[in-house]
C-alpha cells in the first residue's frame, strides 16, 4: 500500500503499518535529508539498508542499526546508529557512508568500472531503495524483538524507493562550442517591468585534474537549480572528447576570456556579477582568472587551491611544463622534484610529499606565485588539513596573508577543516577519500558545511537579488 506524503513522494507500508518517511524540503541532491520510520516495536533493534546504482550500473550500499524509542519510532536525524557503515548521529549518514558492493578490480583508466570511487557522469537522478529489517529474538517470538545481539534472524518490515535530482525542472541546458567547451545552465527568470531586476548572477565552474565535465557539471546544475546562471567549462579531457587537449599542459587562459564575453552578452546575465568556482587545479585556475580578468570577475571560490602555478600533468611527456599559458607564452610554474612521475594510482600519499618538497624551491615559488592582490573579487577559500594531494590549507593561508598584506578591500574568508582531505563534492553522495588516514565521516561533514557556505557566499555576492527560496522543482519525488 502506498500513501502519498506531503513532499509529493510516497510512504511504503507493510506489516503493522510500518511507515518510512523521507524528510527533505525538495528532491534536490543537496537538500538536508533524513529518514523517519514509525509503527515499529518500542525499544527494538532494527537495521536500515540503502542501495543505489551509479552511472556505471554498480551497486552502492549502506546500513546502520538503531534501537527505537518507547513509541516505536526511529529518526536518523535524532537517533544514534549503533553500528553499520557509520555510527553516531548524522541525519544523512546512510548516504555519505555508502560503499561499493562489489570489488572494483585492478585500476585501469580504460576500464571505468575499475575506478573505486562513486562515479557520476550524467545528471540523471540517483535512484535509491531502502529496506527496514527487524531483528528477531532467539526465542523466535516475533512480538519480542531483539534488544541486543542475541537474535537468530532478521526480516524486512518496510520498503521504499525515491530519487534525488541534480537539476531542477526550470533549468535550461545549452551546449557551447564557440571558443571554448561549456555547458550553460540557465534558470528560469522572473518577469517584471523593471529592465534589470530579473538579471541573474553567473558563475563559471571548473573542475580539477580529472578533466572533462563531471564535478563541474554537477555543481553547475545544482547552483542553477538554486537560481544562479552557471557555465561548466571543460578545458582538457584525458580521452580527448570535444577535441580538447588530452593533457593538462599549457591550457590557454584566453579560452576563459571567451567564456566571460559569452556570459556578458547574455540578456539574462548581470555582466557585473560574474564569478568563478573551482576545485584543485580548477581552484588554481580560478585564482588565475580572478587575477588576470579582474575587471570582469566579482567573486572567486577556490576549493583545495594552490597559491602558485603548479607543474602541468602529462602521462606521456616527463619534461616539466606549465599548466597554463597566456598570450602564447607558458606561465612561470613550480616544477616537481626529479623523482616525480605522473601516475594513475589512487594512492595519493606520495603526492603531498612531492609538493611539499617542491615548495622548498623558494625562488621558483616566488616566480610562480599567482598575483592574487590584483583581484577585485570577494574570495572564499576552502581546504582540508589532511589533504592527500598537497598542503592546501597552508597555501590558502598564504593567499589570505598576501591579500591582507596588500590591504585587500574585498571580503576574504578561509574555511579550514582540520580532519577533511582533498575532496569536496555535493552533500549526500558517497564520500571520496584518497588515503585511509582520512575519515569519510570528516569528509562528509566538511562537504555539508562547505556547500552551505558556498551557497551563502554566492548569495551575498549576488547582492540579495537571488531568492533563497527559489523554486527547485515542480514535482518532488
Amino acid at each position: 500500500m502506498n500513501n502519498k506524503d506531503e513532499w509529493g513522494g510516497f510512504q511504503s507500508m507493510m506489516s503493522r503499518n510500518v511507515s518510512i518517511e523521507v524528510n527533505r524540503a525538495s528532491c534536490m541532491v543537496d537538500e538536508p535529508i533524513s529518514f523517519c520510520i514509525t509503527g515499529l516495536h518500542p525499544q527494538g533493534l532494527y537495521e536500515i539498508v540503502v542501495e543505489m546504482l551509479d552511472d556505471l550500473g554498480r551497486t552502492w550500499c549502506s546500513n546502520a542499526e538503531f534501537e527505537t524509542n518507547n513509541k516505536g519510532e526511529l529518526d536518523t536525524a535524532v537517533h544514534s546508529a549503533r553500528s553499520g557503515s557509520y555510527s553516531g548521529i548524522m541525519a544523512n549518514g546512510l548516504f555519505w557512508s555508502m560503499q561499493l558492493k562489489e570489488q572494483a578490480g585492478e585500476l585501469s583508466w580504460g576500464h571505468a568500472h575499475s575506478i573505486p570511487f562513486y562515479m557520476k557522469m550524467s545528471l540523471n537522478p540517483n535512484c535509491y531503495s531502502v529496506k527496514v529489517h527487524e531483528f528477531i529474538c532467539a526465542q523466535g517470538d516475533d512480538r519480542n524483538i531483539a534488544k541486543d545481539d542475541s537474535y537468530k534472524a532478521k526480516t524486512v518490515v518496510a520498503e521504499h524507493s525515491f530519487e534525488m535530482n541534480f537539476i531542477a525542472d526550470h533549468v535550461q541546458v545549452i551546449d557551447v562550442t564557440d571558443g571554448f567547451i561549456g555547458q550553460y545552465y540557465m534558470p528560469a527568470t522572473k518577469t517584471t517591468t523593471s529592465k534589470d531586476y530579473n538579471k541573474l548572477p553567473a558563475v563559471i565552474i571548473v573542475g580539477g585534474s580529472g578533466g572533462g565535465f563531471g564535478w563541474s557539471a554537477q555543481i553547475a546544475s545544482v547552483l542553477a537549480s538554486r537560481g544562479i546562471a552557471t557555465m561548466a567549462v571543460a578545458y582538457f579531457d584525458y580521452q580527448g572528447s570535444y577535441g580538447l587537449p588530452q593533457e593538462l599542459v599549457d591550457i590557454p587562459l584566453e579560452s576563459f576570456e571567451c567564456c566571460i564575453d559569452w556570459l556578458q552578452q547574455r540578456a539574462e546575465v548581470d555582466s557585473e556579477r560574474i564569478g568563478v568556482v573551482g576545485i584543485s587545479k580548477g581552484a588554481e585556475l580560478s585564482l588565475l582568472l580572478g587575477s588576470t580578468y579582474h575587471e570582469s570577475i566579482s567573486s572567486v571560490v577556490a576549493i583545495a587551491p594552490a597559491h602558485i602555478v603548479m607543474q602541468g600533468i602529462s602521462m606521456t611527456n616527463h619534461i616539466p611544463q606549465s599548466s597554463w599559458s597566456y598570450q602564447g607564452e607558458p606561465l612561470a610554474f613550480l616544477p616537481y622534484p626529479d623523482d616525480y612521475t605522473a601516475t594513475a594510482s589512487f594512492d595519493k600519499s606520495s603526492l603531498r610529499d612531492i609538493i611539499t618538497r617542491a615548495l622548498q624551491n623558494t625562488e621558483a615559488v616566488e616566480q610562480s606565485r599567482i598575483p592574487v592582490e590584483r583581484m577585485s573579487a570577494n574570495v572564499l577559500l576552502i581546504s582540508g588539513d589532511q589533504d592527500e594531494m598537497g598542503p592546501t590549507s597552508d597555501m590558502s593561508s598564504s593567499i589570505q596573508n598576501t591579500l591582507s598584506d596588500h590591504s585587500y578591500p574585498y571580503e576574504v574568508k578561509h574555511l579550514r577543516y582540520p580532519d577533511a582531505g582533498h575532496s569536496f563534492f555535493l552533500p549526500n553522495l558517497p564520500a571520496v577519500v584518497f588515503h585511509p588516514n582520512v575519515s569519510p565521516a570528516a569528509v562528509a561533514a566538511a562537504e555539508q558545511h562547505a556547500w552551505k557556505a558556498i551557497l551563502s557566499f554566492l548569495q551575498r555576492a549576488a547582492n540579495s537579488h537571488l531568492s533563497k527560496s527559489y523554486p527547485v522543482s515542480n514535482i518532488v519525488k
